[in-house]
């Protein structure tokens, strides 16, 4: 039962792959686009929930409170960000809306920066920034 178990994940991880091969989305409405259709996929569902938003906010609360520190005229209007990682979980590029120095910030600030591995890639996620 458990062997039956590991081939169906490891089939369904093979599969996304196979799905999600086609190269990095070129605007912001095509990466949530995408992040909304990763979202609905089993593997991907744990992934985020589990794994990715915990350490997500241990690495953007520590990039938010530097952009807080050194912006001047912060603009906390909400917005929208999508992250893309790559098979490693490095972040490969970001799109956020609307523009705000506060999302700017942080967009610059997650260049480079390191998540566990995510079950495919490109693996895109969405996160709604609110500060009210």
């Amino acid at each position: 039962m458990m062997m039956a178990r590991v081939f169906i994940c490891f089939a369904l991880l093979s599969l996304s792959g196979a799905v999600f091969s086609e190269g990095l989305a070129s605007s912001f409405g095509k990466a949530k686009k995408l992040s909304e259709k990763h979202e609905n996929l089993p593997e991907a569902e744990c992934y985020t929930n589990c794994t990715f938003l915990k350490e997500y906010e241990e690495i953007g609360s520590s990039i938010m409170r530097n952009c807080f520190k050194n912006i001047e005229d912060k603009d906390i209007k909400s917005f929208e960000l999508v992250i893309a990682l790559n098979q490693e979980g490095a972040v490969i590029s970001n799109w956020y809306q609307p523009e705000t120095n506060v999302g700017s910030c942080l967009s610059k600030g997650l260049t480079n920066k390191n998540f566990s591995k995510p079950p495919f890639s490109p693996f895109y996620t969405l996160i709604e920034m609110n500060f009210g």
